[in-house]
C-alpha cells in the first residue's frame, strides 16, 4: 500500500471511529467537505500545514496517519486487548484452514506444524489438542502470552515465541506451514524470499495453507486494520505455481469488526510440495 493509500485509509477509519462527518472535519480545518472526501478516496492529500491539526482532530499523530511508529500497535489488535472489549476474534473456534489441516493431513505419525502469527492461539490450541507438534509465533508479546496461557489452561503444549513476519525465516523442516489473515503484512519486496523459505522448509508431500487480503477496486479499504499491503488477485497462487494446488479460490465476505460493517476480498490456497 502506498503512503497516499495508507493515509486515505487511516483518515477514513479514524473519522468513522470518532463519529465525525466529512463536513465536521472540513469545518475544523477550514477546507471543503469535497476536499476531505478526496483525501479518503486517495485522490489527493492534505496540505502539509494541515497535518498537525488533522492529527489532533483524529486523536492520533502525524506519523500514525502515514502508518509509521504506531503501525504495529494499530495493525495488531492484541496490543489493545486490555484497553477495550470491542474486539472479539472467536478465540476458541478454529479457522477453516486449521480444520482443513486435520482433514487433509491427519497426525497419524509425528507431524510438525509452523503456525505463522498465532494471535490468541485458537488454531494453535486446536492443532495441539489433535496431536500435532506445533511451533507458533506472533509479533505481539501480548498475543504470545495469551496463546501460552490458553494452551496451559487447556493442558496443551506448543513452542510459542515472538517473531516478526517480515524477518522470520524457518530453519527446521515442517510438514505443515500455515497462516490466516496476516500475509498482507509481508512487504511486497520481501514476499518472494519469504515464500521461498516456507517452500524450502516444507517436507515432501507437506502442505502450505494460506489466505490473504486482496485489493479490489470495488471493495473499500477495510476500516478496522491498516498498515498492510494487500496482494493483487492471484499473486499468492503465483508463488506456488510449481506445487500441486489442492484448493485455490477467491471470496468476498462481510465483516463487522470494530462495529463498522465492511467487506474483505480474500484469496485462499492449499498447496502440496511434491
Amino acid at each position: 500500500m502506498t503512503q497516499q493509500k495508507t493515509l486515505a485509509s487511516v483518515i477514513a477509519r479514524l473519522r468513522r471511529e470518532h463519529g465525525l462527518t466529512q463536513e465536521q472535519i472540513a469545518m475544523r480545518l477550514g477546507v471543503t467537505s469535497q476536499a476531505v472526501s478526496k483525501w479518503e478516496k486517495g485522490l489527493s492529500v492534505p496540505d502539509t500545514l494541515l497535518l498537525p491539526e488533522l492529527a489532533t482532530v483524529l486523536k492520533t499523530s502525524i506519523d500514525a496517519l502515514f502508518g509509521y511508529i504506531e503501525q504495529a500497535k494499530q495493525s495488531n489488535p492484541y496490543e489493545l486487548y486490555h484497553e477495550t472489549d470491542i474486539i472479539n476474534y472467536n478465540a476458541f473456534e478454529p479457522s477453516q484452514l486449521a480444520v482443513d489441516i486435520l482433514r487433509l493431513y491427519p497426525p497419524v505419525r509425528h507431524t510438525k506444524v509452523l503456525h505463522i502469527s498465532c494471535g490468541k492461539g485458537r488454531d494453535t490450541l486446536f492443532l495441539a489438542r489433535n496431536g500435532y507438534d506445533v511451533s507458533a509465533f506472533d509479533f505481539s508479546e501480548v498475543a504470545v502470552e495469551m496463546c501460552r496461557n490458553l494452551l496451559a489452561e487447556n493442558g496443551q503444549r506448543a513452542n510459542v515465541f515472538c517473531a516478526e513476519i517480515n524477518e522470520f525465516r524457518p530453519n527446521n523442516e515442517y510438514d505443515i506451514i500455515f497462516s490466516t489473515g496476516v500475509l498482507h503484512y509481508i512487504m511486497p519486496s520481501k514476499r518472494q524470499e519469504v515464500f521461498d523459505s516456507y517452500k524450502q522448509y516444507t517436507k515432501i508431500n507437506g502442505l502450505n495453507l494460506f489466505n490473504t487480503f486482496v485489493e479490489k477496486p470495488f471493495v473499500e479499504p477495510a476500516p478496522d486494520i491498516y498498515g498492510y499491503d494487500e496482494f493483487y488477485s492471484g499473486e499468492l497462487f503465483g508463488y506456488y505455481r510449481d506445487w500441486y494446488i489442492h484448493e485455490m479460490k477467491e471470496v468476498i465476505y462481510a465483516c463487522n469488526s470494530r462495529g463498522i460493517p465492511h467487506q474483505h476480498c480474500l484469496d485462499i490456497m492449499i498447496a502440496e510440495k511434491r
